[in-house]
């Protein structure tokens, strides 16, 4: 709970974030929505300016 709370907080947004971390967080959201979740949908690339 306390990785997502970390990923999720503005201004603090983790530099790099673990594949065994992320597949948690697809199987919590996957248990939680009974929906499949795919990286995409919680991932988002913006790259610099």
């Amino acid at each position: 709970m306390n990785t997502i709370y970390r990923i999720a907080r503005k201004g603090e947004e983790p530099t790099r974030v673990d594949f065994l971390i992320l597949a948690a967080i697809l199987d919590g959201l996957r248990k939680l929505t009974g929906e499949e979740v795919q990286l995409s949908d919680i991932l988002e690339y913006v790259p610099d300016s």
